[in-house]
């Protein structure tokens, strides 16, 4: 007999010996029953402040529209807090809604702010 028929006879023993160390892995997971009631899930409600907040933001972003006056960045905040009032994101609403205030107030004051006159182009 040659060495790979020598190493053939070893790994077949090897193989033999090591069936009987193990058990057999079973053929299927055992069953588990299914829950038979499903576990309550705590109902997410808008806080107060994040609805009057965002019930601000809305109001202050239609008067920017009628003074033609609406920073596309504010617009882009109302969305975003109107977003997370629909999945109930409390905290997020309120941030977004309070930095949409800010930036329309931003946009008033830029608009009443006094003119800054321009040179001419003539030199005058």
């Amino acid at each position: 007999m040659g060495v790979l028929g020598r190493i053939a006879g070893l790994m077949g023993v090897g193989m033999l010996a090591g069936c009987g160390l193990f058990p057999p892995a079973p053929s299927a997971p055992p069953h588990l029953p299914a829950p038979t009631t499903a576990l309550p899930t705590p109902a997410k409600v808008l806080s107060a402040d994040a609805k009057l907040a965002l019930a601000a933001a809305e109001e202050a972003i239609a008067q920017a529209i009628k003074t033609d006056n609406a920073w596309l960045v504010a617009l882009e905040y109302l969305r975003r807090a109107r977003a997370a009032a629909a999945i109930t994101d409390s905290e997020n609403t309120l941030l977004l809604a309070n930095e949409t205030l800010a930036l329309c107030a931003a946009a008033r004051a830029q608009l009443n702010a006094p003119r800054i006159p321009w040179p001419r182009g003539d030199g005058k």
